[in-house]
């Protein structure tokens, strides 16, 4: 019996012993919906017993759906955690107003995953009725379905029966009603259901998306056009530059058109302009939208699918060069160069000011203090960094101040090109204040009023433009390719405003995919934003 006992407290003793990573999750959401929370100035934390009530710091919202996460490893199995959910740090705005009681959670053996919505306040579900629809534009599909993240994705049949909700007969649209939909963003797609384990896909490009409101109202997308494909056949020549990368071996393209068969089609060097080719044939009927990526003796580039736009107004088609793994030799210094940085710190008290970056000599080491500032005059403090033939250009960097990341937020950052056209470059900025450089002094400060900012970035085809300037000041905007060439323009800009471009030139050409700058001029002030455009 004595025996029995031991067994067991050593079996309890482990098992109290084992640690387990636990991750706490916290729903914002409707936090933002109710106007309590506002992700662009606003953070979350969690302060409990596993941090000494003194908070995570913020936690991180990788997937930029609102859900906010941190993880505390090796907690012991057994462990009693309590804990709130805080907005900015502030026990003011915690959870339960009032001294509502704590959270807690028992970490046990195994996964440990604990989400909540903060305040346990989260948007009251209801249901609607929706109608799909889907236009078969190649008249050829017989089986269509429709398919939905709302119910993971459960196959619901659609009908070209003229029978309600179908309209007509025959007339290749293809309809079903769905009923009680909880509100919610919601993907959605649609397959023909061909007997194969999947079926075909009849989507292009990313699942269309569709939101219900807390009041039962519809919007997104609802229908779809299966595109027929290409009207005659196209000979599409793939060009590909490896000159940044080691290693080359077989060389070969997978994508929709081969069923990304990564050894069907092989690329050959061409020796006259040091690139790789391909000419692949897209018979009539192929679609319009192809992704792909490229492989090296069989590995695939570590990048996002590439997407080309297959034009069925030409017979032979030229695709811009790609660069393998989207190094491009032009976002790499050619020689060396000194870049000189002035920051104003303003009223800002301190002992010690340190530079850290993105770039060699440059790294995010704050506290040790290996790039240190000297007073230039005033409040202005200076640094003078060397960087080699091959850095990467476009440099993030931040101030260290006393050794510690005190300015702004996570992943704001001071930005600037390098540029080796002479062998030295001075920028200014601002203490805290966070974005592109400029290279005007202005007797010491960054002129205010000034600002150039655009979203998406990256974007596919189309981005907005958004600038500022002073007043007074009368200005143009200016788009260039990475080789300085003018793609398009903007005159007689003044204040606040957004431009659109849909990426194409001034005599309305499609623009290569790549890197672009848009430039904000006026007077002697200068300032640019880095874009990229994918296709």
């Amino acid at each position: 019996m004595k025996r029995s006992f031991i067994i067991i407290m050593m079996i309890v003793f482990t098992v109290f012993l084992w640690s387990e990573d636990v991750v706490f999750n916290v729903n914002m959401t409707y936090q933002v919906t109710l106007g309590n929370f506002d992700p662009e100035v606003d953070f979350v934390d969690v302060a409990g017993t596993m941090n000494g009530w003194n908070g995570s710091g913020a936690m991180a919202d990788p997937e930029e759906d609102g859900i906010y996460t941190v993880t505390y490893p090796d907690l012991t199995v057994g462990t009693v955690c309590e804990y709130k959910f805080r907005i900015n740090g502030d026990w003011s705005t915690s959870e339960f107003p009032g001294g509502g009681a704590n959270r807690t959670y028992i970490v046990v053996a195994g996964e440990n995953i604990v989400d909540h919505w903060y305040n346990d306040q989260q948007p009251a579900t209801v249901f609607a009725d929706v109608v799909f629809m889907v236009t078969d534009g190649t008249e050829n599909y017989l089986d269509i379905k429709f398919k939905s993240s709302f119910d993971e994705w459960v196959l619901h049949p659609m009908a070209d029966d003229g029978i309600a909700p179908d309209e007509t007969a025959g007339d290749h649209i293809w309809s079903v009603l769905v009923t009680d939909i909880p509100n919610g963003t919601w993907e959605w797609g649609a397959i023909e259901d061909d007997g194969s384990q999947w079926g075909i896909w009849l989507i292009e490009g990313p699942n269309l998306q569709f939101t219900i409101d807390e009041e039962g109202n519809v919007t997104g997308q609802t229908d779809y056009f299966v595109d027929p494909g290409s009207m005659q056949d196209v000979t599409v020549t793939f060009q590909l530059d490896t000159s940044m990368q080691t290693n080359i071996g077989v060389i070969t393209v997978a994508g929709d058109f081969n069923a990304w068969n990564g050894t069907s089609d092989e690329l050959v060097w061409d020796e006259i302009d040091g690139l790789w080719k391909l000419e692949k044939l897209f018979p009539i009927g192929s679609q319009i939208s192809q992704e792909y990526k490229y492989l090296n003796d069989g590995a695939y580039e570590d990048i996002e699918n590439r997407i080309f736009i297959l034009d069925d107004t030409v017979t032979e088609q030229i695709l811009p060069v790609d660069y393998y793994n989207n190094v491009n030799p032009a976002d790499y210094l050619t020689q060396s160069m000194v870049l000189t940085i002035n920051v104003d710190m303003e009223d800002t008290v301190f002992d010690s000011l340190a530079v850290c970056g993105s770039v060699l000599p440059l790294d995010w080491a704050f506290g040790d203090h290996n790039h240190p500032l000297e007073l230039l005059e005033g409040t202005i403090w200076t640094i003078d960094v060397s960087f080699e033939a091959g850095a990467y250009r476009y440099l993030d960097f931040k101030f260290a101040l006393d050794g510690q990341d005190l300015e702004a937020g996570f992943n704001e950052n001071h930005t600037c090109m390098l540029d080796e056209s002479e062998m030295s470059q001075t920028v200014w900025c601002v203490y805290g204040v966070m974005g592109p450089t400029t290279g005007n002094d202005e007797n010491g400060m960054i002129p205010s009023g000034y600002s150039l900012k655009n979203y998406p970035n990256p974007f596919n085809p189309e981005t907005t433009i958004v600038y500022q300037l002073p007043a007074d000041v009368k200005g143009e905007l200016v788009i260039c390719n990475i080789k300085g060439q003018q793609v398009k323009s903007w005159e007689n800009l003044s204040g606040h405003g957004s431009l659109f471009w849909d990426g194409k030139t001034e005599t309305g050409v499609t623009a290569a995919s790549g890197l672009y700058l848009a430039i904000i001029k006026a007077g002697n002030f200068t300032q640019s934003e880095k874009m990229i455009l994918l296709k």
